[in-house]
């Protein structure tokens, strides 16, 4: 029998493998809405969900990576949540920092410049030291978290925040390459001993949302057919001060104040954008 059909009968000769649990990684993002300013701060967090026949999260691992737009995404590291810290080193088992970093480990994952110009994350997440004992890699907590990521509020494995880019489009974000591991027990009291199973990764995580500027009013606030027109500034700031616009300008110029139509106001950032669509800007 030659190697490879030595491998192939002790493959197919072995019991099918038994998941004991389920496991989703889901990805949110806090703009609130879509669409998002361009250059604005996105902030988004991972989220992972454990179900079956196990004791919770022992591990997990992943990637995140820009799938679609019309312009390069730059991620940067996440974040390490405290409930998280027995899975990122020094506690538990991760990667290294990336170079020049000043974080403590590699558990939000190393950037990754892409050929498109975006910037990947390599290798998120980090696992328990559930071996009981210290060693050179496998963290200084030996005590083992049961129920991580069990309930029906998930865990949140990670956060961080990126640049909504400057060019309007659809945008799409995905944590892929996923593994998770959930906690399995034998023995009972001090013979307790942990081991971890894979778990079948039931939904990956992925998001998209939308980058559009703002659109402002027009110039002719007053509504006089005059434009660009000082007189048009004067009345904004009248009526942005509580007062009316001079006459005989329609009454209508009396009521809406939010330039920008950000749907805040009054708000002083209505007057910045008049000013710098009246010079010939862009809407702020």
């Amino acid at each position: 029998m030659n190697i490879l059909a030595a491998i192939a009968y002790l493959v197919m000769g072995q019991p099918p493998l038994e998941f004991p649990g389920s496991a989703r990684l889901v990805l949110t993002l806090d703009s609130g809405s879509s669409p998002v300013p361009p250059g604005s701060e996105v902030h988004w967090q991972l989220d992972g969900f454990v179900s079956g026949e196990n004791d919770g999260l022992a591990g997990w691992i992943g990637d995140m990576w820009q799938t679609s737009g019309p312009s390069p995404i730059a991620l940067s590291a996440g974040s390490t949540p405290s409930a998280m810290v027995g899975f990122a080193a020094p506690q538990g088992y991760s990667n290294p920092p990336p170079p020049g970093s000043q974080l403590a480990s590699g558990y939000g994952g190393a950037p990754f410049s892409e050929p498109s110009g975006a910037v990947s994350l390599l290798e998120l997440g980090g696992m328990q030291n559930t071996f009981g004992a210290i060693g050179p890699r496998m963290g200084t907590d030996t005590v083992v978290d049961e129920d991580i990521a069990t309930t029906t509020a998930g865990q949140t494995l990670s956060y961080g925040a990126f640049i909504a880019p400057a060019i309007n489009g659809e945008y799409c974000i995905v944590v892929g390459n996923a593994r998770v591991n959930v906690l399995m027990w034998h023995g009972l009291g001090a013979g307790r001993v942990y081991t971890t199973m894979p778990a079948i990764i039931v939904e990956e995580a992925s998001i998209c949302f939308s980058v559009a500027g703002l659109t402002c009013d027009s110039l002719d606030f007053n509504q006089d057919g005059l434009f660009p027109d000082t007189q048009d500034i004067a009345d904004f700031l009248s009526v942005f001060g509580g007062g009316d616009c001079d006459p005989p300008n329609p009454p209508q110029c009396n009521t809406d104040i939010d330039f920008n139509n950000d749907g805040l106001f009054p708000d002083t950032q209505d007057i910045t954008a008049l000013l710098s669509v009246f010079a010939g800007g862009p809407c702020l």
